[in-house]
């Protein structure tokens, strides 16, 4: 192999690093990860620069010499490339060339994976893990890059569906933490989030239920001062495992009143009331009627719908964020005439005073998932009586509603009995547990539903933070840290 062969090898290794670390540097939100990736990326800047002159200078010499007009054709092709490879190098905005959509096209194509490892980096051996996956999946994979506890490749010409199959069954976690890795944290392409790892819920707190008679639990209901009200199984174990005894009790209370059963405790700084409807805002059990009596008969001074919804945004979201409703917009109510659907629902806001405490005592909270701390969205989320999984309907709703940050089923309802209310303030906080988008499964519900409830209690148990509402923070509460 002469030079010029060698220069070119490695011009195409370090274009292919520079793509890498430029993809990891657009999705990563750790600030001083982020300037160590800037150093890099400089610092493979500069390489190219240089093997690019190097490589000129050579191809330069060549059109010198006695060569055949073919031969003296193809050196200036290349020199036009390479010269617009250089630029690209230098700005990180590709100059048009006659190969660049080519290069572009196969550059959609590649998948950028992120993937952890344990603190004993020289147990992992990526060289048969690599022939290993090749034969599942088929393609190239590249060198891998280190940064931290992360490391990151990209995988060209695999077989998509297949790749991301295997990641969601778990199939390719065992190979990795058989050969030295742990698991596959992100799988990406453009930016869109294709495959993300979900840890498993932390046992906060093993729940025991005591059944009361009624008029204890009337004696009770009267000091209630916020509601919790879920829907699904992971939603009502990530609440209770967050509850605590009330003062005087051993184990959390479980008491009827009428048709709704409740379940008592401590969540944060207040006495709460946790019950769930069934799924939806209609129906004799749907959100809109227990919210109703529920706030009938307990009169609490907030209301917080704690669970899962779908996102929106792949890009710019991950499982389980947390979506906080500013406000809730009803996508059922339509008018069809004529082929053409006019949306007749309204936007109804959250509490006021919710709002402010959600967006402003919430600084300070984090929860890990994956290659990064789970984030919040506060702002519009639909709520319609259907369960989505398909794409295409999912994205005519964003099509009409670009601002919301997100979707699911009960919200409406709620928000509808708590307007009715005078004294009763109400704000959904859901976490993406899915896309909508024919991908659904249960595989994050229960860090989803874990990390709304989080966010919740955060909130909850700062000090005075519903006094504005009247209420009064537990005196000589036993599981206050403060």
């Amino acid at each position: 192999m002469d030079l010029r062969q060698h220069l070119q090898q490695e011009l195409e290794k370090d274009f292919k690093l520079l793509q890498q670390l430029e993809e990891r540097r657009r999705c990563e939100d750790d600030p001083r990860r982020k300037l160590k990736l800037d150093a890099d990326i400089e610092e493979i800047k500069q390489l190219i620069s240089q093997k690019q002159s190097e490589l000129d200078r050579l191809d330069f010499q060549a059109t010198k010499e006695d060569k055949s007009p073919e031969e003296q054709i193809y050196q200036q092709q290349k020199q036009v490339i390479s010269k617009d490879q250089q630029e690209y190098a230098q700005n990180t905005s590709p100059v048009p060339t006659p190969n660049l959509p080519a290069q572009i096209e196969e550059k959609k194509k590649e998948l950028y994976i992120i993937f952890s490892i344990p603190q004993n980096q020289e147990n992992l051996k990526w060289q048969k893990l690599k022939t290993i996956w090749k034969q599942s999946c088929g393609g190239e994979l590249s060198e891998p890059i280190p940064s931290g506890d992360y490391w990151s490749f990209t995988w060209s010409d695999v077989e998509r569906q297949k790749l991301l199959h295997q990641a969601e069954i778990g199939a390719l976690d065992k190979e990795l933490a058989r050969l030295g890795g742990q698991h596959i944290l992100e799988i990406l392409q453009n930016g869109e989030c294709l495959y993300q790892f979900v840890p498993p819920v932390p046992l906060e707190n093993q729940v025991c239920i005591r059944p009361i008679g009624l008029q204890k639990t009337q004696a009770i209901a009267s000091k209630v001062d916020v509601l919790l009200l879920t829907v699904t199984d992971p939603e009502r174990e990530a609440v209770l495992s967050m509850m605590r005894p009330l003062p005087g009790e051993q184990e959390v209370l479980q008491g009827s009143i009428a048709q709704i059963t409740y379940r008592f405790g401590l969540f944060g700084n207040y006495y709460v009331a946790q019950t769930e409807s069934t799924m939806g805002s209609v129906g004799r059990a749907g959100s809109l009627a227990t919210t109703m009596h529920a706030i009938n008969e307990l009169k609490p001074k907030a209301v917080l719908l704690l669970g899962i919804a779908f996102g929106v945004n792949r890009n710019k979201q991950r499982l389980c964020d947390v979506l906080v409703a500013e406000s809730i917009f009803s996508y059922e109510l339509q008018k069809i005439q004529t082929g053409i659907i006019i949306n007749r629902g309204r936007e109804t806001p959250c509490g006021l005073t919710l709002s402010e405490r959600f967006r402003t005592r919430r600084l300070g909270w984090e929860l890990p998932c994956a290659a990064r701390p789970v984030k919040v969205h506060q702002g519009l989320v639909l709520s319609g009586e259907k369960l989505i999984n398909d794409k295409d309907f999912r994205d005519r709703l964003i099509e009409k509603f670009p601002s919301a940050v997100g979707g699911e089923m009960e919200g409406a309802g709620a928000y509808d009995a708590a307007e009715r209310a005078k004294d009763t303030e109400i704000i959904l906080i859901k976490a993406i547990c899915d896309w909508a988008d024919g991908s659904k499964n249960d595989r994050a519900q229960p860090y989803a539903a874990y990390a709304a409830v989080s966010l919740a209690h955060y909130v909850l148990i700062q000090p005075d933070v519903l006094s504005a509402l009247g209420v009064q923070d537990v005196p000589e509460n036993p599981w206050t840290a403060h």
